[in-house]
């Protein structure tokens, strides 16, 4: 991984002598970079500091696990373009589980306030649901990356 030297990065480039572990290393690095610059700016005043630390070391694991789980199965196949895969089928998946979960997440909070039961909104509730949610995206990215990476 080059960390300084710009020109040495372009030329590599440039010239397409690079890896696809070579791209990753920079997709991990930024994912975690962005994961941690937007979570420094949620202080809860109901949430201690480790429950805040959970939920973020969670999130850094179930993203940094499923990069490497989609970049193994990349591997496996044809081994091209897993950046190009990557953004592209992401937007795609993330896409439709928000048209899928959306509504639903809407009709359950519907149901709960006619039937009175408070479950939304506490820590507990949200860090499992946003974390199932991470895992379920991942699950449904590696089919999609499967079904492009048949050889």
């Amino acid at each position: 991984m080059i960390w300084i030297n710009l020109s040495e990065a372009e030329s590599l480039l440039k010239n397409g002598t690079y890896t696809n572990r070579f791209i990753l290393s920079y997709l991990l690095l930024y994912t975690v970079f962005e994961l941690i610059v937007l979570n420094l700016g949620i202080d809860s005043l109901d949430e201690s500091k480790w429950l805040i630390l959970l939920d973020l070391f969670t999130v850094l694991t179930i993203t940094i696990l499923g990069i490497f789980y989609l970049y193994g199965i990349n591997q496996k196949g044809d081994q091209k373009d897993f950046l190009n895969r990557y953004f592209v089928l992401s937007w795609i998946v993330m896409i439709r589980m928000a048209l899928v979960l959306i509504p639903t997440i809407l009709l359950l909070a519907l149901l709960f306030r006619i039937l009175r039961l408070d479950i939304f909104g506490g820590f507990w509730f949200e860090y499992f649901t946003l974390n199932l949610f991470g895992i379920v995206y991942y699950h449904f990215l590696g089919k999609s990356f499967k079904r492009v990476n048949i050889n």
